[in-house]
C-alpha cells in the first residue's frame, strides 16, 4: 500500500495576534516581521495571555469596548466575555476579534457590551469608531456598523447593519484599514482601493473633496503595497521595499511632509526606508513605523504626548522616538511599543479617568516609559512573540504520520512547539486527516474488432472487469470497467437528382436511378454500410394556348411575343430540373370603335346625340367626359350641365375574343348661365318693366320671336333694347301666355344657340 504525506502550510495564523502593527503571516514577502500578543485602542488596551486564548482588556469603556457587558472605566484587565480561543483582535470605539474557529465577533460602539458572532470564515478585521470590516477565505470584504457616507461600498449610504454586507468588486482582498468615513482596502495583487467619502482626500482617488465613492474605486500611485493603516483622516501604506506612502488629512501633520495641508495625491513620505512595521488608530492623529533595525518613527499630532517625541507640539516629519524596537502599536491618545526584550514601553495620556499606565501613576508623559503588566495591578503576561504555523497532513487509511517527535495514527488535531533559530518560539497546529480509498467507474463503448488499453491492462472482450490503482492522493483505488462494442452501423441515404446529371458521394460518381452500397468508418471508427437509394426525374413538357389581340403582346418566361406561333421555352421546375413548355400564340383582328356627334360645340343643358358607328364589336361602354355618367346604350345621348371641353370616349368590344378599341372626342361645352330670361313683363304705362328686354354682351348677336296661342307672331327683333312692348300692330295685346323662341350667336367662336320658353303679359291696374 502506498503512502503519501501531503502537507499544507496556510497563511490564517493561529496564535493570538494584534492588528495595530503588521499582521505576521508574511504576506507581501516580509516573512521576519514577528507581532505580539498586545494591542491597543483608541483608549484601551489588550492582550491574551494563557493558552485558552482568553482575551483582556484595561482603559476607557464608555462604548463597552472593554466587552465585559459593562460601561465602567477599569485600570486593571477585565475579562472580555465569551473572547477565548481568540487569536485577532482589533479595537477603536467598536472593537472586533476572530476566533481559532474563524469566526468572526464585534463589541461595543453600537453593538451590544459584550462579544456577539456575526459571521465565519473570515481571516482579517480592522475595528473603528463605529465599523467593523471583515475579510473572508475568498477574498470578499463584509462590514457591520454605519454605513454614513457609502463606506460599505455596496452602492448605498445613510444606513447601518448588524448583519455583515458585502462590498461591490473586491474578491482578493489582504487587509483593510478604515479612516473616520471611508474603507481602504488592500488587495493580494498589491494595489490599494477606497470607499467612502473623500474627507480631506482620504479616499485618494480621482472623487472630488467631500465626494462619495460609494463603491471601491482604485487608488492611484500605489503599487506592491504590503500593509495599510489609518487614523481619523489619513491613510498610510507600507510597499515590500520598505517605502510608507501617505495621503488624506493633513492638518495635524499625519502625512509627515512638513506640512499642514490636506493631500489627495498619495506621496512617498521622506526620511523612512527599510521599514518593516506601521500602526495607526482610527479616531487618532498620529502614526508609528518601524523599521528592520528597530528603530521607531512617529509624526503627527502630539498634544497628549502620543508620539513620544519629548514635547507636545505637532511632529511634521517623522523622528526617532524609540530603538531596540520588536512592535508598535499606536492608540488614539498614547502609544504601546514592545522592546525586543519583550519589554512594554508607553508614551502620551490616558482619557477621563480611565489610566493605561498599569503599574505607573496616571498622567501625560511626552516619552516611551516603561511599564511592568506582570506585576500588581495588572498581573499580566509579558508581551511575547510567536510564529504561529499550521500544517496539514493526509495520509492513505492504515499509514502514519510523524507529528512533532511521534508518530500518529489518528486522524485529529495535535499541536507542538518548536523554537527557530533566532529563539522565536512556534507554535505547530497540526491536522491530521485520513485520504478515503476511491471507487469509481469507467464504461467504455467500442467497435466489436478493436480492443480498450486502461493503464497497463488491454480488454477485447465486453464485460465487467475490476482494477485496483493508486488515486491522485496516492492511496488505493477501486475501478470498475464496463466495456461494451458497438453494434456495425447500417444508413441509408436517398437522393434525387434530375436526368443527365451527376450525383457524387465520397470520390463515387452515379447518374442512372437505383440502388448502390457504399463501405466506410462511421463516426466512431467501426464499419458502416451506407445504402443509397438514387431516384433520377425526368425533363418535364407541358403545353400552353394564348390568345391575344391584334397590337397586343404575350410575356412568359422572360419573353414577349406579338405574333401569332408556336414557341418553345426552357427554365427550371421547383426541383431544379429542365422543363419544356410549349406555348401557342393566336392573334384576333380587334373591333374598330366610331362614332358621329350631333354637335360639337354647345351651350350648357343642351343636348348632344351620339351614333354609333363601330365595327365587330357588341358590347359598348360611353364615358361622357363628366367623370359620373356611363351609358352602355348603342346610341346615347347626354345632357351637359357642366361648362368646359369634355373628353366623351367610347369604348367598343367583342365579347367572344375580349378584344377592344378605343375613340374620344371633344365636345366643348359653353357657359351661357350668365343671362336670365324674365317670365313675366307688365306693360302698363308706370315706366316699370314695360318692355320685354334679354340682357346679353356686346358680341353676342340676338333674336326673339312671339307667338301667341294660335301661332301667329305677333313679335320679330332684338331680344335686348328697346324690346317688345306688348302691342301688335299698335294695338295692347290682351293679357295671358305668349311663346318666345330665342336665337343667339357668338360673334367671336360664330357659334348659335337656340331657346324657347313662354312669357306671361300682365297690366295690373
Amino acid at each position: 500500500m502506498k503512502t503519501l504525506f501531503r502537507t499544507i502550510i496556510f497563511l490564517m495564523p493561529l496564535f493570538a495576534y494584534a492588528q495595530n502593527s503588521m499582521v505576521g503571516d508574511g504576506f507581501g514577502g516580509r516573512l521576519w516581521y514577528t507581532p505580539h500578543n498586545y494591542s491597543v485602542g483608541s483608549y484601551s488596551g489588550y492582550t491574551v495571555c494563557g493558552d485558552s486564548g482568553q482575551l483582556l482588556a484595561w482603559g476607557r469603556n464608555n462604548y463597552s469596548q472593554l466587552g465585559n457587558n459593562s460601561n465602567k472605566n477599569s485600570d486593571i484587565p477585565v475579562l472580555c466575555q465569551g473572547m477565548n480561543n481568540v487569536h485577532f483582535y482589533t479595537a477603536g470605539y467598536l472593537s472586533a476579534a476572530i476566533k481559532k474557529d474563524n469566526s468572526g465577533w464585534i463589541w461595543g460602539n453600537g453593538a451590544k457590551p459584550f462579544a456577539e458572532k456575526v459571521i465565519e470564515n473570515v481571516i482579517f478585521t480592522d475595528a473603528g469608531m463605529d465599523i467593523a470590516v471583515f475579510i473572508k477565505n475568498d477574498g470578499t470584504v463584509w462590514s457591520v456598523g454605519k454605513n454614513t457616507y457609502g463606506s460599505f461600498g455596496n452602492g448605498t449610504s445613510g444606513n447601518e447593519s448588524k448583519i455583515p454586507v458585502k462590498m461591490d468588486k473586491i474578491t482578493d482582498a489582504a487587509r483593510v484599514a478604515n479612516c473616520q468615513w471611508g474603507t481602504i482596502v488592500l488587495l493580494k495583487d498589491g494595489t490599494v482601493m477606497a470607499a467612502g467619502k473623500n474627507t480631506v482626500g482620504c479616499i485618494g482617488a480621482d472623487i472630488p473633496i467631500n465626494g462619495f465613492a460609494k463603491t471601491p474605486v482604485v487608488i492611484p500611485g500605489l503599487k506592491d503595497i504590503v500593509d495599510i493603516k489609518a487614523n481619523t483622516d489619513a491613510i498610510v501604506a507600507l510597499d515590500k521595499n520598505g517605502y510608507v506612502y501617505a495621503w488624506g488629512g493633513g492638518g495635524k501633520g499625519s502625512l509627515g511632509n512638513g506640512s499642514i495641508v490636506n493631500s489627495q495625491t498619495v506621496n512617498k513620505i521622506a526620511g523612512l526606508k527599510n521599514i518593516i512595521a506601521i500602526s495607526g488608530m482610527n479616531d487618532g492623529d498620529h502614526f508609528l513605523a518601524l523599521d528592520s533595525l528597530g528603530t521607531v518613527f512617529g509624526w503627527g499630532t502630539n498634544n497628549k504626548g502620543q508620539v513620544g517625541s519629548g514635547i507636545g507640539t505637532p511632529v511634521l516629519f517623522p523622528v526617532q522616538v524609540a530603538t531596540n524596537t520588536a512592535d508598535i502599536l499606536a492608540g488614539e491618545n498614547f502609544s504601546y511599543i514592545i522592546k525586543a526584550d519583550n519589554s512594554l514601553w508607553a508614551s502620551g495620556y490616558s482619557q477621563l479617568g480611565a489610566s493605561i499606565w498599569m503599574d505607573l501613576d496616571n498622567t501625560m508623559r511626552y516619552t516611551f516609559t516603561r511599564i511592568e503588566p506582570n506585576i500588581a495591578p495588572m498581573n499580566l503576561c509579558s508581551p511575547k512573540s510567536i510564529k504561529p504555523v499550521y500544517i496539514r497532513k493526509e495520509i492513505c487509511p492504515g499509514d502514519s504520520a510523524l507529528i512533532g517527535n511521534k508518530y500518529e495514527y489518528k486522524a485529529g488535531n495535535y499541536s507542538f512547539t518548536l523554537k527557530d533559530s533566532k529563539g522565536y518560539d512556534s507554535v505547530v497546529y497540526a491536522t491530521l486527516a485520513y485520504l478515503s480509498a476511491s471507487h469509481g467507474t469507467i464504461t467504455v463503448s467500442k467497435c466489436s474488432r478493436e480492443s480498450v488499453k486502461y493503464y497497463s491492462k488491454t480488454y477485447s472482450a465486453p464485460g465487467k472487469y475490476l482494477d485496483t490503482i493508486a488515486n491522485y492522493k496516492g492511496c488505493d483505488s477501486i475501478v470498475s470497467i464496463f466495456i461494451s462494442n458497438y453494434p456495425d452501423s447500417q444508413g441509408k441515404l436517398e437522393s434525387t437528382i434530375c436526368e443527365n446529371r451527376i450525383f457524387t458521394l465520397n470520390s463515387q460518381n452515379y447518374s442512372e436511378p437505383g440502388t448502390y452500397f457504399q463501405y466506410l468508418q462511421n463516426y466512431r471508427g467501426c464499419d458502416s454500410v451506407l445504402t443509397i437509394e438514387l431516384n433520377v426525374i425526368q425533363s418535364s413538357f407541358g403545353k400552353q394556348s394564348v390568345i391575344i389581340c391584334e397590337g397586343q403582346s404575350f410575356s412568359f418566361n422572360n419573353h414577349t411575343y406579338k405574333n401569332a406561333g408556336v414557341y418553345l421555352d426552357t427554365f427550371s421546375n421547383y426541383r431544379g430540373c429542365d422543363s419544356f413548355v410549349s406555348t401557342s400564340v393566336e392573334v384576333t383582328a380587334k373591333p374598330h370603335a366610331g362614332f358621329s356627334m350631333s354637335n360639337a360645340a354647345i351651350a350648357m343643358y343642351d343636348t348632344v346625340y351620339f351614333r354609333n358607328e363601330s365595327n365587330d364589336a357588341n358590347k359598348f361602354t360611353w364615358d361622357f367626359g363628366t367623370n359620373s355618367e356611363i351609358s352602355n346604350d348603342m346610341n346615347p345621348f347626354h345632357v351637359y350641365q357642366i361648362s368646359g371641353k369634355r373628353n366623351a370616349m367610347l369604348i367598343a368590344e367583342n365579347s367572344a375574343t375580349g378584344c377592344k378599341d378605343t375613340m374620344s372626342r371633344v365636345v366643348d361645352v359653353e357657359d351661357i348661365t350668365w343671362f336670365e330670361i324674365p317670365e313675366i313683363f307688365t306693360p302698363n304705362g308706370d315706366g316699370l318693366n314695360d318692355n320685354y328686354q334679354i340682357y346679353f354682351p356686346p358680341f353676342y348677336f340676338n333674336e326673339i320671336k312671339i307667338f301667341n296661342r294660335w301661332g301667329e307672331k305677333i313679335y320679330e327683333g332684338p331680344a335686348g333694347e328697346p324690346g317688345w312692348d306688348g302691342n301688335f300692330m299698335g294695338k295692347p295685346c290682351q293679357e295671358g301666355v305668349y311663346i318666345y323662341t330665342l336665337t343667339l350667336k357668338n360673334m367671336v367662336t360664330q357659334r348659335k344657340f337656340f331657346r324657347e320658353g313662354t312669357i306671361i303679359l300682365m297690366r295690373p291696374n
